[in-house]
């Protein structure tokens, strides 16, 4: 019997904390695993479009180390062939779906993939170790300074989570300082504190990779602006704790949809028939999910933009 394990997590940020909250991929069983069997040597293998995944899973008590792979490109041909099995790949129960999605396949043969998996085995091909274990929801942990981070925000009051950034800036529909008026609106006529999340971050893509800035400088009373003032994990945590949640097609939006959140998505009209679709779907499931649609290219009214995400969001 083994006793060095890998489970194995992969897509955009967004698509790994999806995954990771739902516990997909035996994730679920990485907590009674670890509490059950303090012998066996744990490792997580990551790959995506940046090492942020490595943060979020640093402070995990239940791994022993953790690898980041890089994935290139989101959808290389055959498109309709990966779009049709993404929900599969991503659910983590194959460890290897990056060979069908690396644009370059000499590329992926300089990646360490047999590297960092050596002297390990995949949790799913040594299901025998989880027999009799029963499956806990999975859980987002965080050093002493990022709890007071949290606490600073949860402890003051109800708060809708915003954030109005995203991996990829032509998902930015509404311009973050659009939302300026939409956090008066929250604070001063609902009672609300708002929390505002988001920082800079480098991207491996289609286009050979780039780094992001992410700058938001409003200031008030009521707002809590942690835009490069956090991490991903105290987001996570902070989508998890807010009463509500507002954003684009983004990875925080991700994390709303895996809490089951009440929340709001801003995007392009030209996704509506996407999201629309994924909100149907069983293996993601949701709380609440609405849309804004706001179409771009015809000089959005932004007041009514704003008007749109307060009704829907209340």
């Amino acid at each position: 019997m083994t006793d060095k394990v890998y489970f194995y997590i992969a897509g955009g940020f967004g698509d790994i904390v999806f995954h990771y909250i739902r516990g997909t991929g035996y994730w679920d069983y990485l907590e009674p695993l670890g509490r059950a069997r303090p012998d066996i040597q744990i490792k997580a293998i990551c790959c995506g479009h940046n090492d942020q995944v490595l943060e979020f899973l640093k402070y995990n008590p239940f791994l022993g180390s953790a690898e980041h792979i890089p994935l290139i490109g989101d959808y290389p041909p055959p498109l309709k062939d990966i779009r049709k099995r993404r929900d599969y790949f991503l659910s983590g129960d194959r460890r290897d779906w990056n060979r069908d999605l690396v644009v370059n396949k000499d590329w992926w043969d300089t990646v360490p993939y047999e590297d960092c998996s050596k002297g390990y085995t995949w949790i799913g091909e040594a299901t025998e170790l989880l027999e009799g274990l029963e499956p806990l929801p999975t859980k987002v942990y965080l050093s002493d300074s990022d709890k007071e981070i949290l606490d600073n925000v949860t402890q003051a009051g109800p708060y809708i989570a915003i954030h109005p950034f995203a991996g990829c800036p032509s998902r930015i529909t509404l311009p973050p300082k659009e939302y300026y008026k939409l956090i008066d609106t929250l604070i001063d006529e609902h009672g609300y504190n708002v929390a505002v999340l988001g920082g800079n971050h480098a991207r491996i893509g289609q286009d050979g990779g780039n780094h992001y800035s992410e700058t938001f400088t409003y200031q008030r009373d009521g707002l809590y602006n942690l835009v490069n003032q956090t991490n991903g994990r105290v987001s996570v945590k902070l989508v998890e704790s807010s009463s509500k949640f507002i954003g684009c097609w983004s990875c925080y939006s991700s994390a709303a949809w895996g809490f089951d959140k009440h929340f709001v998505i801003v995007t392009n009209l030209s996704r509506k028939k996407d999201l629309e679709k994924i909100s149907k779907n069983e293996n993601r499931r949701q709380g609440d999910c609405r849309g804004v649609y706001i179409d771009a290219k015809n000089n959005p009214n932004y007041d009514r933009v704003r008007a749109e995400i307060v009704r829907e969001v209340l």
